[in-house]
């Protein structure tokens, strides 16, 4: 099995990182930064370079994945507003997009 995973740098995208290579899958996660990449490949992902608001770069990342795991969340007691829309809300329309096309 493909997947494509968001948040794959954070706690809970890692932690599903390793739980499905661990089960023989094949796994692509979206790296908004080198960092963020880095951590994905150290857990054995392969890393497409983008973000939620980059369309093109998950369709491309999820190209032949059979799943996508939605994990990348702005999480916060509190901040700006904008930024909480932007990431949560846009950025999950934003995944549904790209996985429907």
């Amino acid at each position: 099995m493909k997947a494509f995973v968001t948040g794959g740098s954070g706690f809970v995208g890692g932690h599903l990182i390793r739980r499905l290579i661990d089960d023989g899958w094949d796994v692509t996660a979206l790296a908004r930064s080198r960092t963020a990449e880095e951590r994905v490949q150290i857990l054995g992902a392969r890393a497409a370079r983008g973000s939620l608001a980059d369309v093109a770069a998950m369709r491309a990342g999820m190209d032949e994945c059979e799943v996508v795991f939605h994990c990348a969340a702005l999480v916060g007691s509190w901040g700006d507003a904008e930024a909480f829309r932007a990431v949560n809300v846009d950025g999950t329309a934003n995944v549904i997009v790209a996985a429907k096309t």
